[in-house]
């Protein structure tokens, strides 16, 4: 396996993809009080890179718990309502991996 198949296949990369939609939806609305609390162009490298990892170690935990809540409920919701016995033998089935 290359490298990057390697890195890619490791359990953090892979809780990192699963949550990576949520972490998405997070990060920017965290990202934009950040600018608005610190004005990062008016403070030093040091004061950025605590408030990034501030805003990180917020994402993360969050994206987790809409992950778990919101999204994996909604996905098995999806693939019921598609793949469920309420169908008819007559719609086209849609097969969700």
């Amino acid at each position: 396996m290359l490298p990057l198949g390697r890195f890619l296949a490791r359990p953090t990369a892979i809780f990192l993809g699963t949550i990576s939609y949520s972490v998405y939806l997070f990060n920017v609305p965290f990202i934009n009080a950040w600018h608005v609390l610190f004005e990062p162009s008016k403070s030093n490298l040091i004061v950025c890179l605590v408030a990034g990892a501030i805003v990180t170690a917020l994402t993360i935990p969050i994206a987790w718990a809409v992950y778990m809540w919101i999204e994996r409920p909604a996905i098995q919701f999806g693939k019921q309502l598609f793949t469920g016995k309420s169908a008819s033998s007559t719609e086209r089935k849609v097969k969700f991996t």
